[in-house]
């Protein structure tokens, strides 16, 4: 046992193996935390309740573990190399976020036990590593419970996610004198040049150039997400036909930038150039389309500010040819096997789908619902992905995105209702949902029946919230929003498919998909 530890010791591409290979077997494990009963999340306390499932007790009894191991490790730089700068803002970001969402209406609890003991071990966590584990079994919780009933989407986290779990394992193995500060870094790098890797590799298997064009995602966010609603449809126009001519321009900076992540561990300058130049796509992303990755942007601009303090007699041991090779490797075996990194790649159609949910109140009015008005299940409407209200088969996803370059060059001849739903008959698939349609019924009714007006505002209702992943406003849609001032009486859902051509959208089809009887509040 001796000798093998001194072995993993002396050799850093040892370290970066055993490092990542823990790493990624726990970042595949964590994710099943969304297999927690359902239960659970209607308990004033999620964490304590979990325990009687598999991944609640497994999880804790680990983290309490592995807390117990660290009670004499303590933050500190050592060899030039911070793991705080990296691991700071994530602890930070996930305290914020998941402690200022909206009272869940679904299950019927605040779930303020939770958030105060996610808050209060993020600042324990910044004055002893011990309390790291805790903290990451605590949001795992948290974030399970945002996916019941809907799915929700990991995408923007996943990268932070990571970071952090490698962090448990390093802590762990440096506590026994395994790794060095340098292999941290190393792995952690690698795991965010896989999380843009994977999607570049994706997009050259779509043949990406060949069949995308970026204006229809642009136009896609304008009509599913109301995106720079304020604009005239002239200037949206006009603002499609830009993003189209520098469509190109885009893409090839994008399939370089996506690619470049190779190079990151080969020296110090190709990793602040490539991640800085990611920063700036996006923003680009966000300006074209109102999805925001920021949480990338913090982790990628930590990732920047951590190797840029770190001192030039340190360089050398973590930007050389042993770790570039490992980077190389990882990114192979990565691609092919840690799902729980996104491909993130698709094919944007001149076809968008949106869903407008509206309320009819016993006078006769009728209101509309936006999307990020169902906070904390925001996002999940902001995506759109409710295909399963008409069961019908489908052509396009979210923002019209589709992964079938014959489905996305199809869909520019479709000119009526009668050749999309022919379409839709022979060439649509049908999608599998987590969530049924009475269990959507169920959901309507429970949000239009609360008594949000009357609810007691606690501390965290007056911490600023967070920017949106995916940006949405109400509906460019002459009903008022609903504020539950009426009495409901019953939730009529639209879908509303429309085809852009010559850079302005042309309706297709407006049909309600799902009627929701209230009973007048009974």
């Amino acid at each position: 046992m001796d000798s093998a530890a001194n072995l993993i010791r002396r050799s850093d591409s040892l370290q970066f193996a055993l490092l990542a290979g823990v790493s990624l077997l726990l970042g595949v494990s964590y994710r099943y935390c969304r297999f927690i009963p359902p239960l659970v999340f209607e308990t004033d306390w999620m964490l304590f309740f979990s325990l009687g499932s598999v991944w609640g007790a497994t999880a804790l009894v680990l983290a309490l573990v592995c807390s117990l191991f660290l009670t004499r490790v303590s933050w500190a730089e050592e060899e030039g190399f911070d793991p705080r700068v990296l691991l700071f803002p994530a602890i930070f970001i996930f305290a914020w976020c998941y402690s200022v969402y909206e009272y869940n209406f679904f299950v019927g609890h605040s779930h303020i036990v939770d958030r105060s003991v996610l808050v209060l071990l993020a600042l324990l966590t910044f004055l002893r590593p011990a309390f790291l584990s805790l903290f990451v079994v605590q949001l795992g919780v948290i974030l399970a419970h945002l996916s019941h009933p809907l799915k929700f989407s990991w995408t923007d986290k996943s990268p932070l996610i990571d970071v952090l779990l490698i962090a448990v394992v390093y802590l762990l193995g440096k506590r026994f004198r395994l790794f060095k500060p340098q292999s941290f870094f190393a792995v952690v790098i690698s795991f965010l040049a896989l999380y843009y890797f994977r999607p570049g590799i994706g997009k050259m298997q779509l043949e990406w150039l060949r069949h995308d064009d970026l204006s229809n995602l642009f136009l896609a966010a304008v009509h599913q997400n109301a995106w720079l609603t304020n604009l005239h449809w002239l200037d949206v126009s006009w603002l499609a036909e830009y993003v189209f001519r520098l469509g190109p321009v885009l893409m090839i900076g994008s399939y370089f930038f996506e690619l470049f992540v190779v190079m990151f561990l080969c020296r110090r300058k190709y990793l602040v150039f490539g991640l800085l130049a990611l920063v700036g796509m996006h923003l680009g992303i966000f300006l074209s389309s109102g999805i925001l990755f920021w949480k990338w942007i913090v982790l990628c601009l930590s990732v920047v500010l951590a190797v840029v303090r770190v001192d030039s007699a340190s360089v050398s041991r973590l930007f050389n040819t042993r770790f570039s090779l490992c980077l190389l490797g990882f990114l192979i075996v990565g691609t092919r096997w840690y799902t729980p990194s996104p491909v993130l790649a698709w094919l944007d159609t001149p076809m968008s789908v949106t869903y407008h949910f509206k309320v009819v109140a016993d006078s006769g009015r009728v209101y509309q619902i936006p999307p990020r008005n169902f906070e904390p299940f925001d996002l999940q409407f902001s995506q759109a992905r409710f295909g399963f209200f008409a069961n019908e088969p489908l052509l396009v996803g979210c923002l019209g995105m589709t992964q079938s370059p014959f489905i996305c060059d199809l869909t520019a001849g479709i000119s009526d209702a009668s050749t999309l739903k022919a379409l839709r008959e022979k060439y649509g698939q049908r999608v599998k949902y987590k969530t049924s349609v009475e269990e959507m019924r169920e959901f309507l009714k429970r949000y239009v029946l609360r008594e949000r007006v009357n609810e007691a505002r606690g501390l965290f209702s007056y911490i600023p919230k967070p920017p949106q992943h995916i940006w949405s406003n109400p509906a460019p849609i002459p009903e008022p929003v609903w504020d539950w001032g009426e009495t409901p009486v019953s939730i009529k859902v639209f879908r509303n498919t429309v085809v852009h051509r010559d850079f302005t959208a042309h309706q297709l089809e407006n049909t309600e998909v799902l009627h929701v009887e209230v009973g007048g509040g009974s």
